[in-house]
């Protein structure tokens, strides 16, 4: 048995949402090829900031900043696509400014089964949320 590749092309994007409708146009069309595991990357080869030269480490820096732009663009989606009346929005803060990640993961953990147990008075998992 043979094992083909699908590959698909578009040069046009919509995306919307109830508020919204975004229509990208692409010059060039985008293919997509189907991926299997050998066709990822390895990352093992890959150079660390501080070893980069000045313009590697400018396109780095770039990349982030639009990834950053994508995910705040895809956060604005989520929110939109989901808003309804009894919707929420709340900012959580630490008294201290706790710097390691996993002791804020698993107090933020703990507040959200605190949360939803009050709300819902049940253990099992119905309050639904967006964290960045």
């Amino acid at each position: 048995m043979s094992k083909t590749k699908e590959c698909f092309a578009y040069n046009t994007k919509i995306i919307e949402t109830p508020t919204t409708k975004e229509v990208y146009i692409y010059e060039n069309p985008i293919f997509i090829h189907s991926k299997e595991k050998a066709d990822l990357t390895d990352t093992s080869n890959r150079k660390k900031f501080d070893e980069m030269s000045a313009h590697k480490q400018y396109d780095s820096l770039k990349r982030k900043q639009k990834h950053y732009e994508q995910a705040r663009w895809d956060i604005a989606r989520i929110v939109d696509c989901n808003f309804d009346n009894k919707t929420k929005f709340v900012t959580l803060t630490f008294k201290e400014n706790i710097q390691e990640i996993l002791i804020t993961n698993r107090e933020f953990k703990y507040f959200i089964q605190r949360l939803n147990y009050y709300l819902y008075h049940t253990k099992t998992q119905l309050l639904k949320y967006l964290a960045t």
